[in-house]
């Protein structure tokens, strides 16, 4: 008989333990990402490696978006130089909701 789960109800530890699955770390994995692209400095790579080591360990259990955020987006974007001009970042705007209760 078939198991079915859910995506939900499942972690990616889960899976690792159970099916034995593996990074594939190939670099030839989807080599159309790496034609005509600029050469990465020692450092940028360096910087690289320590988001993508994060990432892996943090990936085995459930996170939340901000924490991608906070290990993830914002390293990739301090290298890629979206924090400096002419780009600049902007928040939400803050919403507040009320109801009156009985």
């Amino acid at each position: 008989m078939v198991q079915i789960l859910q995506g939900k109800d499942i972690t990616l530890a889960q899976l690792i333990d159970e099916f034995g699955l593996q990074l594939a770390d190939d670099e030839n994995f989807f080599s159309e990402w790496r034609y005509d692209l600029p050469e990465l400095s020692d450092l940028e790579k360096e910087s690289l490696n320590e988001v993508k080591a994060e990432y892996l360990h943090l990936s085995k259990y459930p996170i939340l978006e901000p924490v991608v955020k906070m290990v993830v987006l914002s390293p990739l974007l301090r290298l890629a130089g979206f924090y400096q001009p002419p780009f600049y970042i902007a928040s939400e705007q803050e919403v507040k909701i009320s109801s009156e209760d009985e």
